[in-house]
């Protein structure tokens, strides 16, 4: 008795949001001709890409993925009661002290989000959030990390470093639905510059190693090359990313035309 705030939050957590509950919301926000998109793959994608893209201000969500894939700006903690929350903004993250990310790329910070267990890939056994951002901060990538781990004596599966990389490229390349143009689209650009593409060609006649692609200029779209050459430099047939549907059914699947009860 008298435990509403505790009895509030556990009925949230308990309230499945099932496709038949989906369908009637977008029922309900087409007869109020309310824009919306449903996520054709990836909710959280889809979020980032719409904060990426200028087409809204701020996602409001409890889910720290938003960061990882790139939105600019995450309301945290929201209280519907006084609608306040906490604000985090991407570009803001390098004047976090603990941990310190103030060197620290985009990339970097995925890498060690990853680290620290994902959707995509477990966290390495004995290393929580802290000590992932601390063991990026001192070896700027993911192979050199692992390194440390396995000097370390830390139990790292064998396959960790091929999960890493398709983790790593599902966070950067994920499908979503672009609503200007109607289509899908990545959440970033596969196209690489040609810039970037030289630079990595002499990175690799020079026969540096991958710990000190992060230190060049360009860091972070060198690293996506770098990796997307890893699956044949072929990301629009990356599986792991999810299924490649028909232009036609994306766009009625964002338009809310397909019920989710059939998908």
């Amino acid at each position: 008795m008298g435990q509403l705030d505790l009895a509030k939050k556990k009925t949230a957590e308990a309230f499945d949001v099932s496709p038949d509950v989906a369908y009637r919301l977008i029922a309900a926000l087409k007869e109020k001709r309310l824009p919306f998109i449903v996520a054709p793959y990836e909710a959280d994608a889809q979020l980032a890409y719409l904060s990426r893209q200028g087409i809204v201000d701020i996602v409001i969500t409890e889910d720290s993925d938003l960061l990882a894939f790139g939105a600019r700006s995450v309301l945290y903690k929201f209280d519907y009661r006084d609608f306040c929350g906490e604000e985090i903004q991407l570009e803001k993250l390098c004047e976090n002290r603990t941990p310190c990310l103030r060197d620290f790329t985009h990339c970097m910070f995925l890498t060690a989000c990853i680290f620290s267990g994902c959707d995509y890939l477990n966290q390495v056994r004995g290393v929580g959030p802290t000590g992932a951002f601390n063991l990026i901060s001192r070896n700027r990538n993911a192979k050199a990390a692992l390194r440390e781990l396995r000097s370390a004596a830390k139990q790292v599966p064998t396959d960790y470093e091929e999960n890493f990389i398709k983790a790593f490229l599902t966070f950067r390349f994920q499908r979503v639905y672009c609503p200007r143009k109607k289509q899908c689209v990545m959440l970033n650009d596969v196209d690489i510059p040609s810039y970037v593409k030289q630079e990595l060609a002499k990175i690799k006649q020079a026969d540096m190693s991958f710990e000190e692609i992060q230190i060049t200029e360009w860091a972070d779209e060198i690293l996506d090359q770098y990796l997307l050459e890893e699956v044949d430099n072929n990301p629009r047939n990356m599986s792991f990313v999810g299924q490649d549907y028909p232009a036609e059914t994306i766009i009625k699947i964002a338009e809310g035309f397909i019920n989710p009860c059939t998908l």
